[in-house]
């Protein structure tokens, strides 16, 4: 039997339980946050049902951390997996396939504040990209929400300093923001509330 275990560092473990003795394999050996940014230029697989293997448990892993897949951890595209990646895709303003394209990838992980496709850059120097900017809600934490509250604090919707924390007072500020500008008021930072953030 194996049990895949999910914790709050950002780590996966797979324990694998043999004649009596178990035996701990490190299926990730990066924390989630750091997988998150990495350049624009990995070339990742198209996944879809049937699919298995190791980006699957990494896909998997990211939506579950995201809050989009409530299923194991365990390598395999199944019906459970198709429903998350639409769920993940319907919130980014992607077609609802289910399956993981250069799209859906790109909106997993996408480059870090300041990085483009030529080099780094500073972020402030760069146009804004729709794309580039991952869906954000309370729980994660990232350089994103750290920007997030920034743009917050300086629209007067959070005070104080940024964090990089997305915790029940960013959660309130992004409501206030979204009920100001008559968007649904569920605390999730979407494309709808980035355009309003950097219009």
């Amino acid at each position: 039997m194996t049990e895949v275990v999910f914790n709050p560092m950002g780590w996966i473990r797979s324990t694998a339980k043999v004649v009596g003795c178990s035996l701990s394999l490190v299926l990730i050996s990066v924390p989630i946050a750091a997988i998150a940014q990495q350049t624009p230029f990995v070339q990742r697989s198209t996944l879809q049902q049937g699919t298995r293997g190791q980006e699957v448990t990494e896909l998997q892993a990211v939506l579950k951390l995201m809050g989009y897949y409530t299923g194991p951890v365990d390598g395999i595209y199944s019906e459970g997996t198709v429903r998350g990646v639409s769920a993940f895709q319907q919130a980014a303003g992607l077609t609802p396939d289910g399956i993981v394209g250069e799209g859906t990838w790109n909106r997993l992980f996408p480059p870090s504040p300041g990085a483009v496709a030529s080099g780094v850059m500073n972020p402030a120097s760069v146009p804004f990209i729709q794309s580039s900017r991952p869906i954000l809600r309370q729980g994660m934490e990232s350089d994103w929400v750290a920007q997030l509250q920034q743009r917050l604090n300086q629209m007067g919707f959070f005070e104080g300093s940024p964090t990089g924390v997305f915790g029940p007072r960013t959660d309130a500020s992004v409501r206030a923001l979204q009920s100001r500008y008559n968007l649904e008021p569920d605390g999730i930072v979407g494309p709808s509330t980035w355009s309003i953030l950097f219009p």
